[in-house]
């Protein structure tokens, strides 16, 4: 199934809230042990989060990431958010995860552009991973980046 531009831009905003926050190094689309995380970012502290897009109510309420949120990413990140539109609901089953909100400012003269605003904090999650699964999750991040850099995809 193709991407729809409003999770495009969904991801795209949740990379520049994750350089806002602090975070030095993010990707998006990052493989890691059999998983496929919309937007990962890490601190320069070793502080991991995992962010997801969803721009549907159906794709919010059929993920499998909800079955278990501890057990998403196998205890490799500390913060988990979702980043929606205005309009989704999520359930009880995401409560500890954050909401990022993309809020829509209209300007007098017809532009619009759309502000992240945290809706809610996420629970934090103490990493279960040792000092060698954490390396192998940065270096996931820096094949995604260098296949970006190097070879123009997306994969």
């Amino acid at each position: 199934m193709a991407e729809s531009e409003l999770h495009k831009k969904l991801k795209g905003k949740a990379i520049n809230w994750l350089n806002q926050t602090g975070c030095s190094i993010v990707a998006e689309e990052v493989s890691f042990r059999g998983d496929l995380f919309d937007v990962v970012g890490i601190k320069d502290n070793g502080i991991k989060y995992c962010v997801e897009a969803k721009a549907t109510q159906k794709d919010l309420n059929g993920d499998r990431q909800v079955k278990n949120t501890t057990d998403y990413g196998k205890g490799n990140f500390n913060f988990y958010y979702l980043v929606l539109p205005e309009e989704l609901k999520p359930g009880y089953e995401w409560s500890d995860w954050g909401i990022i909100r993309m809020l829509k400012a209209e300007y007098d003269f017809g532009a619009a552009i759309f502000l992240p605003h945290i809706e809610r904090k996420a629970k934090r999650f103490e990493s279960l991973k040792t000092f060698p699964e954490t390396i192998e999750i940065i270096m996931a991040v820096a094949k995604k980046l260098t296949n970006q850099i190097y070879y123009g995809e997306n994969r």
